[in-house]
């Protein structure tokens, strides 16, 4: 870090152009005068590099879906697992280089990767935050994939008290969080 100024990775494993919460996240970082930098997941088929962009001053890293290099898997848990493994190692060179003071998941699909990355970057000797964004309540998540639903909430399990903060969308959220997992 360098006079204040803090190097800030957010992950999303979506294409971010629509996730208007992440947005608004890191445009208000940058307003303070940060260095964000977010990593998204592309929908199209077609992407095969990573695609940078910039919104709103916010620089984009758009990495290929994983998933797509799947020839067929017809049980949506292997596609789940497919897209956290594949972000897992495709992401992993760019938070590395850039060595973050701060690293911000968002969504039931990041936590792993942010304990994973926060692990790694730790054990080289970089002292790096983490903050998690819980955007749902996985175990209200009924329209889900049972197994999805499954992996997901074993995920938040084991990680859910390892991020240096928990932010939510909602003080119920909020509530539901702190009762499952015994925080004050």
């Amino acid at each position: 870090m360098t006079s204040g100024r803090l190097k800030v990775i957010m992950i999303v494993l979506n294409n971010v152009e629509n996730d208007v919460r992440v947005l608004k996240t890191g445009k208000s970082l940058v307003s303070i005068g940060n260095d964000v930098h977010i990593l998204g997941i592309s929908h199209d088929r077609q992407q095969t590099r990573i695609e940078q962009k910039k919104i709103e001053g916010i620089r984009i890293s758009i990495l290929p879906n994983p998933r797509y290099k799947l020839k067929s898997a017809r049980v949506k848990s292997y596609n789940w697992e497919y897209l956290i493994q594949g972000a897992l190692s495709s992401m992993w060179p760019l938070v590395e280089s850039e060595q973050p003071d701060v690293l911000h998941t968002h969504d039931l699909n990041t936590i792993r990767i942010g304990a994973e990355y926060v692990s790694r970057l730790r054990k080289q000797g970089k002292r790096v935050f983490w903050v998690h964004d819980l955007h749902e309540y996985v175990r209200g998540l009924d329209h889900t994939d049972a197994e999805i639903r499954s992996n997901t909430l074993n995920d938040e399990e084991q990680c859910i008290h390892l991020p240096d903060a928990l932010l939510t969308v909602s003080p119920k959220l909020s509530e539901y969080i702190s009762s499952d997992y015994g925080m004050l």
